[in-house]
């Protein structure tokens, strides 16, 4: 089960040719193919990392319109580990958000995220965004299995851009 949705993950980056398009469909590709409820991709953009594309279509639309407001505000600060997993080049698995003392949260304040999976894109053999899901919506705890083909998947990333800049070139 786990080949054939890496198989079809393939498949569908062999089909995009256009760079931008890419780059928007990336979060919709790990949900729809592996089974992730939750995924966005945060870009390099005049060196910071920015929201380039997302896909939150198992939440209520109340949930996206605050998590977009809550990540474009002024006062957003881009959680440690996301900056340690593009800065190291390394995936990070967070299975328990609440218990993880680099992830920021107030005093008593409880998350309800669930697990959450951070790994960096690499185009020409350095980072230029980082790719984060989770599996919110899931009966199930995010599994080791789910953080590989997470891996796998970002790696597929980095190999689809290199050959969407080869095809435009």
């Amino acid at each position: 089960e786990q080949l054939a949705a890496l198989n079809k993950t393939s498949n569908r980056f062999t089909q995009i040719f256009d760079e931008d398009e890419l780059l928007d469909e990336i979060p919709h590709i790990l949900t729809h193919t592996l089974d992730f409820d939750r995924a966005t991709f945060l870009m390099v953009e005049d060196n910071e990392l920015k929201l380039r594309s997302y896909c939150l279509e198992k939440d209520t639309p109340e949930i996206v319109e605050s998590f977009l407001k809550r990540v474009k505000s002024k006062e957003y600060v881009i959680p440690p580990v996301f900056m340690e997993s593009f800065e190291e080049e390394k995936t990070i698995f967070i299975p328990d958000l609440n218990k993880d003392p680099r992830w920021p949260k107030k005093e008593g304040e409880l998350i309800r995220t669930k697990a959450v999976v951070v790994a960096p894109i690499k185009a020409k053999k350095k980072p230029i965004g980082i790719i984060i899901g989770n599996m919110q919506h899931h009966a199930r705890d995010m599994s080791l299995q789910d953080v590989e083909r997470f891996e796998m998947f970002s790696n597929m990333v980095g190999l689809a851009l290199y050959n969407t800049q080869a095809y435009k070139s």
